[in-house]
Parts: structure tokens; sequence; C-alpha cells
């Protein structure tokens, strides 16, 4: 009687799952609102600590705690695992058709392309590469891509090209 009274009271018996079906709905309504599963650590959604959650959710799934059906679940809404590695190829990508667009893929280090800092990217691999952080595959992905490494030698370079071309 007592569990019949409790269940149509809509007692949760199992909190685990409950917690956990609470936080897929809230990154659920996120992507809906956001378009993306990107979510910082320290975002909430409507109150519920999400980042918190998100987090929770990579790391049980690097320690092997997070059951296949809910990993299953994640990847099909698009969850992000690696977010280092997500935000590398939006980089890559945006570079990749402001090269298409535009011909070459020097980008001045203010340069906004679609909406994406591109500028501020394009610095960042510049200088992981300098620094020996950038991976080998990045470095020769950027370079077939055509990246200019050097940016103020290319600078010189287009000018003594367009001053050339002039005094023809």
């Amino acid at each position: 009687d007592k569990v019949q009274r409790l269940d149509e009271l809509g007692f949760v018996w199992d909190a685990r799952t409950a917690w956990w079906e609470q936080g897929f709905a809230s990154l659920k309504g996120y992507k809906e609102e956001d378009g993306d599963c990107l979510v910082s650590t320290a975002a909430k959604y409507e109150g519920y600590p999400l980042g918190s959650w998100v987090k929770e959710q990579r790391s049980g799934k690097v320690e092997g705690r997070l059951a296949p059906e809910r990993v299953r679940r994640l990847d099909d809404l698009g969850f992000v695992w690696d977010v280092n590695s997500f935000s590398w190829e939006q980089g890559f990508a945006s570079l990749k058709a402001y090269k298409e667009d535009d011909g070459d893929s020097f980008v001045s280090t203010a340069a906004n392309y679609q909406g994406y800092p591109l500028g501020s990217w394009g610095k960042e691999q510049r200088s992981g590469k300098v620094a020996g952080r950038l991976a080998p595959e990045k470095v020769r992905a950027l370079g077939d891509l055509g990246i200019v490494w050097e940016g103020n030698w290319y600078s010189w370079g287009q000018c003594l090209y367009y001053i050339r071309a002039y005094n023809k």
C-alpha cells in the first residue's frame, strides 16, 4: 500500500537514473536553443548544473563507468566528448572554407570569418607550432591547406608582388 501511494506521488526510486535523465533532458533543451552540445563546465540550463553533468559524462566514458546505452544516446544527440579536438576541427573547417572563398590561407590575426574567430585560431596554431605543442598531423594538415606559418614574411612578399605588378 505504501509503495503504491509513493508511486502515485511520483516518488523516484532510482535517483541516479532520474539524475541522468534530467541531465539528458537539459542537454536536449540546451541543444535546441544553442544548436550544439558544446557546454562549458560552468553552464547552467534552466537552473540545472548542466556543465557539471556534462563533465561527469565525459569522465564517466573515459573511466568506463558510463553505460554503452547512455554513450549511444549522447552520440545520437551530437555530444562533444573531446572539446579540444572539436574546437580544432571547427577552426580547420573554417580555414578550409576561407581558402575556398578567398583563394589563400593567409588570415590576419583580427579576422573573423562567418562568425568564427579564424584569425585568433590561426595565431594559436602558429604559436603552437613554434612551441612544439601542435601535433605533427595537424602541422601537416595545415601545411597541405597552405597555411602561412610566417605571417610577416607573407605580408611582405604580397606587398612586393603588388608593387612589382603596379610598376609594370
